[in-house]
């Protein structure tokens, strides 16, 4: 894991990060959003950081643009758990060795859970900013990473996840993973589109 030793660590590091450098100067707002500006402090995370962790690891002095969206991801963490939970393979077959579904599970979720949170928490793209109303970049004010962009990365990530587990659970033979690959999405041919990109996530 990139600056530290473990998933749980990782996942501590990235909410800390986020909460020392995204800030409301740097939001981006649209009509269709929840708007309810909340201080960390004021929330469950200042008030139950134990329970609330990873994402109590941020900055008190942060702030959500969309508190009831941000938080509703913790809901991503579950998914995670329940996957750490789970010792054995009855319920979720290991397809004859094939498919690490288990690691894959539990950081694809996690990675959604912070994805999504970031950008309803703090949407910010650099492309324009709420205090303002510019719509020009400034490179000393901007952030240097486009919360949005996290949010349809992770959105991706765990479909695609899910989609291959629900691929191999009704394959005839899941361990076959040479003619399952076309179904996957892990074999590109010239006259299909690439892989992750579509009108709204070529970025991605």
């Amino acid at each position: 894991w990139v600056g530290a030793s473990d998933l749980w660590e990782a996942m501590n590091l990235i909410f800390k990060q986020l909460g020392d450098t995204a800030r409301p100067e740097h939001w981006w707002r649209q009509s269709w959003f929840e708007h309810n500006p909340v201080k960390n402090n004021d929330t469950v995370l200042g008030t139950a950081p134990g329970a609330t962790a990873p994402i109590s690891s941020m900055s008190n002095e942060a702030w959500e643009q969309q508190p009831c969206n941000a938080f509703s991801n913790a809901a991503f963490f579950e998914i995670s758990l329940q996957a750490c939970k789970t010792a054995s393979t009855q319920h979720f077959g290991d397809f004859g060795g094939t498919w690490s579904w288990k690691d894959e599970i539990i950081t694809a979720a996690a990675l959604m859970a912070y994805g999504s949170f970031a950008m309803h928490g703090n949407p910010a793209s650099g492309d324009w900013h709420e205090a303002s109303g510019s719509i020009h970049k400034n490179a000393s004010r901007d952030l240097n990473y486009d919360t949005s962009m996290m949010d349809r990365v992770s959105m991706d990530v765990l479909f695609f996840v899910f989609f291959q587990a629900m691929v191999r659970a009704v394959a005839r033979d899941p361990t076959n993973v040479e003619a399952l690959k076309p179904v996957l999405g892990l074999e590109k041919k010239p006259q299909l589109a690439d892989l992750g990109c579509d009108s709204m996530y070529c970025d991605a």
